[in-house]
């Protein structure tokens, strides 16, 4: 069983509690409640960056893709709207 999943949740919940049970242990250990907020935004902070950067992109996507041949490079702008080739 392998315990890494493709969208690396696995990852960020290790991540989230590690960071939450670290702030949770300096606040109760301080007696005040002033780096929830902070333990908060560095959680999405950090969770944006590994997710980032561990991700990676494996393939474009279809709306992305302006090689000659594609698709979207015969139908002109219109056709994003519904108004191009019927």
């Amino acid at each position: 069983m392998e315990i890494w999943d493709a969208n690396n949740m696995i990852l960020c919940a290790i991540i989230t509690v590690g960071i939450q049970a670290t702030f949770f242990v300096i606040a109760a250990t301080c007696k005040f409640d002033k780096v929830t907020d902070f333990a908060g935004g560095t959680n999405f902070v950090v969770l944006a960056l590994v997710t980032f950067f561990v991700g990676g992109v494996s393939t474009t996507s279809k709306c992305a893709d302006n090689t000659p041949g594609s698709p979207e490079t015969h139908l002109g702008p219109e056709a994003h709207l519904g108004l191009g080739h019927t």
